[in-house]
Parts: C-alpha cells; structure tokens; sequence
C-alpha cells in the first residue's frame, strides 16, 4: 500500500506541474489534460460544494494537519445528479502549499447506488487569496450491487485526475477518468 501511495504522489507532482501553468483557465486546464493523459471532457462536475467541518488534528510539527468534511452537488455524465460526501486530512505545507489524503462516498440521487473513492491531491494559493486550487488523483471503487443496475459500474476500479477551486462562498470541482 505504501508503495502504490509513494507512486500516486509521484503521479500528482507530474501531472500538478504540467498543468499549474493553467491553474486559472479551466478550460486550458481541460485541453492539456486531455492532450497530456488521453483522458476527454470531465465525467464529473461538482459547482456546490460546501465545508460541514474542519477539526486541528496535529500543531506539534512544523507541518500541522487539519481534517476538513464537505458535501457537494454534482452531475456524473449518463448518471445524472449525485451528492459527494468527503473528508480530507491536509497537512500544511507551507502558506502557499497544502497536501491532502481523502476519501468519501458519491451516491445517485435517482437510485442510490453508491462509488467510494480515494484520492490524493496537492493544493496552491490563488495569488495570496483565500482561494485555493488542488489537482489531484482519484480511484474508484463501486459498492454493490456490481450489476447493471447500478449506473456506476463504468467507474468500477477506475482512477480519475481532478481539479477543484475552493474558496470562502464553497467549491467547484471537475474530474476526468483516466483510461
């Protein structure tokens, strides 16, 4: 486990760097990805996302780490609407600099069937803003039933590469599956 975490860090400090140039241009964002990874237009694309908690949980290194919980409104192309509900554990790495770890569980609104997910993201500063940009990368992992009615079998064992915006008034995050 340790190493495949070693290799999805290595994984988002390339694909952070070639697409940070664009952090502010969604769209470019987009073409590069695309262009870079093979991956098309965004699956998945959250605009509600909102803070429910944050908790310290470590101030005694130089690196202090904070939990942040979050749900948010999203649209899945050929699922419809669905909720995400997450948690992240940042640790600050600078003022500038954040990495995090999270997981959460995206259900559809129609019929419930849910995909759990695991992702790993580094975030930066928006121009010494409280705004702050993270790529990163997600895997997928559909909970029964495992069957074709559930719409999100096409994410089963899947990894995706995202981008989301968080600011004060809340999210807005678009995630590509890599194939």
């Amino acid at each position: 486990m340790k190493v495949l975490m070693n290799r999805c860090l290595v994984l988002l400090i390339v694909i952070a760097s070639l697409i940070s140039p664009y952090v502010g241009n969604i769209s470019v964002v987009a073409q590069n990805i695309d262009s870079s990874f093979g991956v098309t237009t965004p699956m998945y694309v959250g605009t509600n996302g909102t803070v429910t908690s944050t908790r310290v949980i470590d101030v005694s290194t130089d690196h202090p780490k904070t939990e942040v919980s979050f749900t948010e409104g999203a649209i899945i192309n050929n699922v419809g609407n669905v909720s995400n509900t997450g948690t992240y554990i940042s640790t600050i790495e600078s003022s500038n600099t954040t990495k995090g770890i999270g997981q959460g569980i995206i259900t559809s609104d129609e019929s419930n069937n849910m995909v759990a997910w695991n992702a790993y993201d580094l975030g930066k500063r928006i121009d010494n803003t409280t705004s702050f940009v993270f790529n990163g990368i997600i895997f997928f992992d559909v909970l029964p039933p495992h069957d074709s009615s559930n719409e999100f079998m096409f994410l089963d064992d899947r990894v995706g590469l995202y981008r989301s915006e968080v600011n004060d008034t809340g999210s807005i995050r678009e995630i590509w599956t890599w194939d």
